[in-house]
């Protein structure tokens, strides 16, 4: 069965709503209520979850929308111009990653005065991401938390990031 968000009879509406009015995280679909570009700890998540998406079969990163309740809360503006932009969001994720992500793709809805984005990461076919560069930022109790280890693969299982397994391998061959 094809996934409505991959049917390429759908058109561009048809598959933004789907995945706006989506009650559940998936394979394909992770969402997050907030992102506040200015820290560095939303920028190093966001990295993990492309990571993933990039290495096992690609997927959608949904701002703006609780991921439990699926309430939609929307982003503040400043959040979502940065976000629309996927050459800005290559740039920042890029720096902890190889091969380089190079194909997303981002696109801004409203829907009840409500600013939202849905970011495109294809499967990055024959590639697989892994961690280059340690991610790494302080916490409020300026405690240095490590979210990236070189070394590491993200795959996509379920509705989560999980630390790639050996079946996985056999997977990604």
């Amino acid at each position: 069965m094809l996934i409505p968000f991959y049917d390429p009879k759908k058109t561009y509406e048809e598959k933004t709503s789907f995945i706006l009015n989506y009650q559940g995280e998936t394979f394909y679909i992770d969402f997050k209520v907030s992102f506040d570009t200015d820290e560095l700890r939303e920028w190093l998540n966001i990295a993990k979850d492309i990571m993933e998406f990039a290495t096992t079969h690609g997927g959608y990163l949904v701002f703006g929308i609780k991921d439990k309740t699926f309430e939609r809360i929307g982003i503040r503006e400043n959040d979502w111009k940065t976000l629309i932009d996927p050459d800005s969001i290559q740039k920042r994720i890029n720096a902890y990653m190889l091969p380089p992500i190079t194909s997303l793709t981002s696109c801004h809805k409203v829907i009840d005065n409500k600013n939202f984005i849905i970011i495109h990461i294809p499967c990055s076919i024959g590639k697989t991401h892994i961690v280059i560069k340690e991610g790494k930022f302080k916490n409020k109790e300026n405690k240095e938390i490590i979210l990236l280890r070189k070394g590491e693969i993200y795959v996509r299982r379920s509705g989560s990031s999980i630390l790639i397994e050996p079946n996985d391998l056999d997977d990604i061959i």
